[in-house]
């Protein structure tokens, strides 16, 4: 009975396959699958971390110009607007003398183009700016006049508006703001 055994033990031995290799290239082909996906996915994760946070140095970048103008529009301010000029002196535009903030090319070429319609903000205007911008941060502001606002009296209305790209020149912000008088 042990010369059975011994026999059929051995004729099972002779025909093993190699399943078990089959098994374990299979597991380590979806391994290395998972892998490879996992990676992929970091690395979108960390190009949609960087865009955000070029989006928010643009977006600080242009808030402070903004303010930067409306202090220069404070400043200015006389009733009669004589300040705000057709050539927009240091940012100050006559009412119609502001160019269109979506398609003012000198914001999408600020290096190229020589006139001064709008206010360059620089680091020693605001300290806190990044000096890695792609181009400098701007505002100019314009004259809207004396517009009724609703309670039954007019105001003098300047509206502000700013520009800044993040440290990729691909990543702009346009912020505006209106100041009542």
């Amino acid at each position: 009975m042990n010369t059975d055994y011994a026999r059929l033990r051995n004729n099972q031995a002779s025909k093993q396959t190699g399943v078990s290799l089959v098994i374990v290239l299979v597991f380590l082909i979806m391994l290395t699958l998972v892998g490879a996906t996992s990676m992929q996915t970091a690395g979108v994760e960390e190009r949609m971390a960087a865009n955000g946070r070029d989006r928010t140095t643009a977006f600080e970048a242009a808030e402070t110009a903004l303010r930067i103008g409306e202090a220069a529009v404070s400043t200015a301010y006389s009733p009669s607007g004589s300040a705000f000029t057709s050539t927009c002196a240091n940012g100050l535009c006559s009412t119609g003398a502001a160019p269109d903030p979506n398609t003012y090319t000198k914001w999408s070429r600020p290096n190229t183009d020589s006139t001064i319609l709008h206010y360059n903000i620089t680091a020693s205007d605001a300290t806190h700016l990044l000096t890695t911008l792609a181009y400098s941060p701007g505002y100019y502001a314009e004259w809207l006049g004396s517009l009724n606002i609703g309670t039954g009296t007019s105001h003098n209305v300047v509206r502000v508006t700013a520009h800044a790209f993040g440290r990729d020149a691909n990543t702009e912000v346009t912020l505006q703001s209106l100041i009542y008088f």
